[in-house]
């Protein structure tokens, strides 16, 4: 959420809480200034909802914001209004000094834009972006940072995010773009479009899918060395008449960027239930996988194709980009919440957020199984 300049300035010399005006009354902008001590009366636990409604009730000057003054991005309708809000005059003549003005609007010093090419302002053309001769360019139009826009396309009033190529001869008018998935705000449609068109593609360089060799080798030497103690618990197990400790099962993996068929392997996933020294033991099987190539040290939960249809086409696609680990981000259920849901959150969470320190802190509650953890929420 996105106040103007003269409403921040405002904040620091008064405290006050800013507020907009909406179809249902007044709501919070998100933004205040209020002494500590009001702060220290609310709740760690507080939602966003309840934070808001305390914020408008404090003891403090409560200003409505013009609509100019104020943005924000909850839906793709308000992320399209917006960006055009940066397209006013005087948005336009804040751009920075060393950016390139021009009749139609102003364009990256780096960004690159061929004669022959045809643009009606106002337009912003932001970093490294490259628009051909040919590509039309129409007014309302922002082209955020590395974005192609390809001989006989066309774009208008519209947003195209980074890493974005606009195929030959496409038309996009009133879109949010992003790579090879486009939402049209007039229509309130959202649409995918196959990377094997060449139409929409994804520029930005992806992670190699495969497992390092250095995970591959530690999971090799881990297994050697607990060989002989699967194998008197494999045996004193099939003397008792007990099953497996893991079981193979196929798990999806992402989908195919070309016929956009689901990929599936089969893996070894540990029985349910196991606890202490059992619960070690089933993760054998993972580890196999591991040193197979199969899945690595740190990823998302093993899906069956049922259980990866139940997600949304969002989160498959970002759920596309991370492998099948044996460790993933742990996962809280409230009562009345299915367990697939906050997992799922978990995991899209860690595509996100998969640096050393957070893959230390999984290695560390991995070891306490009994404990309850907490995910962040993903709206």
């Amino acid at each position: 959420q996105w106040i103007e300049t003269s409403a921040l300035h405002a904040l620091l010399e008064q405290d006050q809480v800013l507020a907009t005006a909406e179809l249902h009354g007044l709501a919070w902008s998100g933004w205040c200034s209020v002494a500590p001590a009001a702060l220290a009366a609310i709740s760690t636990h507080c939602d966003q909802a309840n934070f808001a409604a305390t914020m408008c009730n404090a003891p403090v000057r409560l200003r409505l914001l013009e609509q100019s003054h104020f943005a924000s991005a909850r839906s793709a309708r308000e992320l399209m209004k917006a960006q055009q809000l940066a397209l006013a005059q005087s948005h336009l003549d804040a751009v920075p000094a060393t950016w390139i003005r021009t009749p139609w609007g102003a364009h990256a010093p780096d960004a690159v834009v061929q004669v022959g090419a045809e643009l009606e302002g106002p337009a912003l053309i932001g970093p490294r972006c490259y628009v051909s001769a040919g590509a039309r360019i129409g007014a309302g139009t922002i082209l955020t940072h590395d974005v192609v826009v390809s001989p006989a396309a066309s774009v208008s009033h519209s947003v195209v995010l980074p890493h974005t190529l606009v195929g030959e001869g496409l038309e996009l008018e009133d879109c949010i773009v992003n790579a090879g998935r486009f939402h049209n705000v007039r229509l309130d449609a959202h649409a995918y479009v196959a990377s094997a068109d060449g139409l929409l593609l994804d520029l930005q360089r992806k992670p190699g899918s495969g497992v390092p060799w250095v995970s591959r080798l530690v999971a090799a030497v881990l297994c050697l060395v607990l060989l002989p103690w699967i194998a008197i618990d494999a045996l004193l197990g099939r003397l008792a008449g007990k099953p497996a400790r893991w079981s193979k099962r196929n798990a999806v993996t992402g989908r195919d960027e070309i016929s956009h068929a689901i990929r599936q392997v089969p893996l070894r996933c540990p029985k349910p239930g196991q606890k202490g020294v059992a619960a070690l033991l089933s993760q054998y099987g993972a580890w196999l996988d591991v040193a197979l190539g199969l899945r690595s040290w740190f990823g998302q939960r093993p899906r069956s194709q049922s259980e990866w249809y139940a997600l949304s086409r969002d989160w498959q696609t970002i759920l596309s980009a991370v492998p099948v680990g044996c460790l993933h981000a742990p996962a809280w259920t409230e009562t009345g919440e299915s367990a697939a849901e906050s997992e799922a959150v978990a995991d899209v969470y860690f595509a996100y957020n998969n640096r050393f320190k957070e893959k230390l802190r999984i290695l560390v509650r991995s070891g306490f199984p009994g404990k309850r953890s907490l995910a962040v929420r993903i709206p």
